[in-house]
């Protein structure tokens, strides 16, 4: 049965929190990211198993189809993808959204992955793997998250609908919808007063968040061959929150 260490190249698009952790897990390394910080620059390339780096800027049009040449120039074959880039704010209702918020957060948390999906599907062949980076947000509705939510109910209706084209071509494709977790996109959008001081720890049944290596665990899970059977399937590390769908 092939694990993910035997699965050779990957490609990650993410921030600095769960696809950083997922990196650290045997045989995944992150590949790419939208604005690399210094710290991932220092670091990237030094680690057991590191990857080539790849800044790749605003995913759309052309840039996407340069992404993507450079990356099969590297790799020339890519076995997992992994849809990782995410923004998000407390938006208030839907009278609080302005257009170019709405469409600003559809552009990094939807368009994103259709645009880096179809530049790498020309290097995945069969046995390919795409996870999706999907949210418990978009099972149990947020008022105060109202776009956020809906982009990544976008992402599960893609993730399922691109499962049923690849499968006829041995490509799975899954999504992760995790509930709060404790990274470094969440840790901006909270004060000095902590997780429990604004209640995050109570959001869950298990009355904590979680930790990114509790989630990056059910990334390394789809990337493997241990999960050869399931296709068009949202995994949902949330603490307990039960969801439906």
């Amino acid at each position: 049965m092939q694990s993910a260490k035997e699965t050779l190249h990957k490609v990650v698009q993410g921030d600095s929190g769960k696809d950083s952790t997922t990196q650290s897990k045997p045989g995944l390394e992150r590949d790419m990211e939208p604005k690399p910080t210094k710290v991932h620059l220092d670091t990237h390339g030094t680690q057991e198993g590191s990857a080539p780096y790849c800044p790749c800027g605003k995913l759309k049009g052309k840039n996407a189809v340069v992404t993507g040449v450079r990356i099969k120039a590297v790799f020339d074959k890519v076995d997992i993808l992994i849809n990782n880039a995410a923004t998000r704010n407390e938006s208030g209702g839907i009278m609080d959204i302005s257009e170019e918020q709405w469409s600003y957060l559809f552009r990094v948390n939807v368009d994103s992955y259709f645009h880096l999906t179809k530049a790498i599907l020309p290097s995945m062949g069969k046995g390919g793997s795409i996870i999706n980076s999907a949210s418990v947000d978009s099972y149990i509705g947020v008022p105060s998250r109202l776009d956020y939510a809906t982009s990544k109910g976008a992402v599960v209706a893609f993730t399922r609908s691109l499962s049923n084209e690849l499968i006829k071509k041995g490509i799975r494709v899954n999504a992760v919808a995790a509930g709060p977790v404790w990274t470094p996109m969440l840790a901006s959008s909270v004060d000095k007063k902590g997780q429990e001081g604004h209640g995050l720890g109570n959001s869950t049944p298990m009355g904590r968040l979680g930790q990114p290596s509790e989630v990056a665990t059910t990334y390394v899970f789809l990337a493997s061959g241990e999960s050869r059977f399931m296709s068009g399937q949202t995994l949902h590390p949330n603490g307990g929150i039960v969801v439906n769908g």
